[in-house]
């Protein structure tokens, strides 16, 4: 079977379709990772209605351990008929020693970015290609002055700080000298009819023997893009951000200026997530316009620029954990206190909840997550300033009470104090400013009242922690983020 661009997968479903051909026993995605994850997302789609997938479908981690765990459950039969598909993450069977520089450098812009959670996985393969165990590079370990020298020039600390996560989490060297052979085995006899494995990774060697065999029986997705300078690279790179915009804008049924593509690729480079979740903010801040201007550009992004607690936040309650990562280490960097950090992603716990207890009113039933910014200003809007009036009413009933019973108790008068608690409560505090507000609902749509429960509790004892233990602030607030991030129920609740 052929190997195919990460385009041609729309083929490949249309041949399936008409009966020209049938679903591959295994597919392989690698090359950039934002993108292999939409063609896994596609390809999910088709192999899988979305109602069965909980039941039918099992992601592994690209361990030895995932993969027999994979293969295990495919050769196993279901008790009701039907389709089942295995999922290797970030599967490391591909890797060789040629492999060892893009792993290693793959780690360094992870752990400079701050996220010490994605840069762990290619680190420990590198280590394992290496012949090293953590407690081989720890500060004074046999071989630090060699993954040192190697490591390059940093930021400082970094390296110490990433092998201190992987440490903490107590990530292995994971090696896995018979997986190709097991994975090798397992292709050659097959799986039961309807059982799929897929794999994906970012980093291959196309010279190895099980990449031949799995290329001759199955299908490979090829998501790379050019990294270089190169006049053909940029070119190359430039043509998956304008397909980008097509994927994202097309369903809007909105296109992009030319001096409006040009001002948010200056901005983000080729950061194909951050220049994605770009779009879909412009999407939604144009409404019924057809068309996103240089202007819209810059009013709405600009802010993404220079506030980094605003990023941290945003990614955080959108669930994205890599950015959300990226983002504190910045603020690192940039001196911020832990326990500012700390508050503002409380502060935005405590917004969140009142989004939520909006939405679930009979007022917030207006509310449709799908609805263009514009028809949320004229219809929820409104509803939503009557319903921070209201509370603004009880809450100054619920103050003067306590005055009068404080002073009937005390024989005297106090002072009155201003509306702290009612100005930190209030959603809409300028109602010329509904975007952020719709945002926030948005945002408020990702999580249900139990997540945010759970999360405000992980957040005390976060602070706790900070407050007394000696564990690395930066590894305390890390653990808070990718608690928060991790999938939980539907927000129904």
């Amino acid at each position: 079977m052929p190997e195919i661009a990460l385009k041609a997968l729309k083929s490949h479903f249309r041949s399936v379709e008409d009966g020209r051909a049938k679903f591959a026993p295994v597919y392989l995605l690698h090359g950039n990772e934002y993108l292999y994850k939409q063609g896994l997302a596609a390809l999910l789609d088709r192999l899988l209605p979305p109602e069965e997938r909980t039941m039918r479908c099992t992601t592994y981690e690209g361990s030895g351990a995932g993969l027999q765990q994979a293969l295990n459950e495919l050769n196993t039969f279901a008790l009701i008929p039907g389709s089942k598909v295995a999922v290797i993450a970030e599967s490391r069977v591909f890797y060789s020693r040629k492999n060892k520089t893009a792993l290693l450098e793959k780690a360094r812009r992870g752990a400079e970015g701050g996220r010490y959670r994605s840069a762990a996985t290619p680190f420990v393969a590198y280590l394992q290609l290496t012949g090293w165990t953590l407690d081989d590079v720890i500060p004074g370990g046999p071989s630090a002055n060699e993954l040192r020298r190697q490591w390059g020039t940093e930021k400082e600390g970094v390296l110490e700080k990433l092998i201190d996560y992987c440490r903490s989490k107590s990530l292995g060297t994971g090696t896995d000298s018979g997986g190709a052979d097991r994975l090798a085995a397992a292709l050659s006899k097959g799986f039961p009819e309807r059982h799929h494995l897929v794999l994906t990774t970012e980093v291959i060697d196309k010279r190895r023997k099980l990449y031949k065999q799995l290329k001759s029986i199955g299908i490979i997705v090829d998501c790379g893009v050019p990294k270089g300078n190169r006049f053909a690279d940029r070119q190359a790179q430039e043509q998956v951000l304008r397909e980008q915009v097509q994927r994202i804008l097309e369903p809007h049924h909105k296109t992009l200026a030319p001096q409006a593509f040009a001002y948010i690729c200056e901005i983000t480079g080729f950061d194909l997530r951050t220049f994605s979740q770009n779009l879909e903010k412009l999407a939604a801040y144009v409404g019924d316009r057809p068309r996103i201007e240089p202007e819209d550009a810059r009013r709405v992004l600009a802010r993404s620029r220079s506030d980094p607690i605003f990023e941290l936040t945003n990614a955080l309650f959108l669930r994205d954990a890599d950015n959300a990562l990226f983002f504190l280490r910045n603020m690192f960097e940039q001196e911020i206190q832990p326990l500012q950090i700390l508050g503002a992603i409380v502060n935005q716990l405590r917004k969140l909840m009142r989004a939520r207890e909006f939405i679930t009113t009979v007022a917030g039933r207006a509310w449709v997550p799908e609805m263009p910014f514009a028809r949320f200003k004229s219809g929820v809007m409104p509803l939503l300033l009557a319903y921070d009036q209201s509370l603004v009413q009880l809450l100054d009933e619920w103050s003067q009470t306590l005055q009068q019973n404080t002073e009937n108790l005390q024989g005297r008068k106090r002072a009155k104090k201003g509306p702290t608690l009612q100005s930190d409560l209030v959603l809409a505090k300028s109602p010329q400013s509904a975007y952020p507000v719709y945002q926030l609902l948005l945002k408020a749509d990702k999580y249900s009242t139990t997540d945010l429960l759970a999360a405000l509790d992980k957040a005390q004892q976060a602070d706790r922690r900070l407050k007394g233990s000696r564990l690395s602030p930066a590894l305390i607030l890390e653990e808070l983020i990718i608690d928060i991030c991790r999938p939980g129920p539907s927000p129904i609740a």
